[in-house]
């Protein structure tokens, strides 16, 4: 193991482990270490449903919450002429400064406050980072002050009208409110520090804020990535999920393009 994939491996090992307790641990930690290839065509997946399926050379693109770099990775092997990448975790930064690709830029910076100019980006990925941020209605406005007229965002983060809870890989009861999901976490004898740090928004709140912060175009959409892999991954872990989805019609994802 490089001393790269070393840092990548104590980062995962720390949040898989220590911040949401997952028994298995090791598998999703393993994933992650092998997750660029995975990006690259969930990546590829999405940006051809959104209509980037030409050339995107003269284009930038924003990752708000990037992790340790995948998925800014990706839309550079995409073919973006300038990717960056922004996080509030100065680890996950550093990971990222330490495998930077040409024509690539990473800031530490909360998604509530990020210090760009305006109108910089033609396209903004923001992938599950919503529901951690302390004020999603300012992380809008962020993503919104930075997207260009003609530009694209993509806001994808869980529906919490839904029970199967994405990142404690959990059946819950988000419908009914972070207290009786605390108290059931304890049955599944689970660290709930983490389950603090969440807002619990369902689509009609996120349109909600939309409307608040001044989008006048946007949708609800389901794209291929998303519903791949998240049928692939409930198939094999969690059936009552499926049945939950298939009666009430309310998927485990909400997927918003803003324009």
């Amino acid at each position: 193991m490089t001393q790269e994939d070393k840092r990548l491996f104590y980062y995962y090992r720390d949040y898989y482990l220590t911040a949401l307790g997952i028994p298995k641990w090791y598998d999703y930690v393993r994933a992650r270490l092998e997750q660029n290839e995975t990006y690259l065509l969930k990546i590829r997946r999405l940006l051809n449903d959104i209509g980037f399926n030409g050339e995107v050379s003269h284009f930038s693109a924003l990752v708000v919450g990037c992790g340790t770099g995948a998925e800014t990775s990706a839309l550079t092997s995409f073919g973006f002429g300038e990717v960056a990448g922004v996080d509030s975790s100065y680890e996950a930064i550093q990971i990222c400064l330490s495998r930077r690709l040409p024509h690539q830029d990473y800031l530490q910076c909360c998604a509530e406050s990020i210090p760009l100019p305006a109108q910089s980006f033609d396209y903004i990925h923001c992938y599950t980072v919503r529901e951690h941020v302390e004020d999603p209605e300012k992380c809008l406005c962020e993503i919104k002050r930075l997207l260009k007229p003609h530009g694209t965002a993509y806001v994808s983060l869980p529906n919490y009208n839904h029970i199967f809870e994405g990142h404690y890989k959990v059946i819950l009861p988000l419908f009914l409110g972070k207290r009786l999901c605390k108290f059931f976490l304890r049955l599944y004898r689970r660290p709930t520090q983490f389950l603090a740090s969440l807002s619990f928004l369902t689509p009609r709140d996120v349109s909600h804020l939309l409307n608040k912060v001044g989008f006048t175009s946007f949708k609800l959409v389901e794209l291929s990535p998303s519903r791949k892999i998240s049928l692939r991954y409930l198939l094999s872990k969690q059936s009552l999920s499926i049945a939950f989805t298939k009666v009430t019609g309310i998927g485990m994802m909400q997927e918003w393009l803003l324009h």
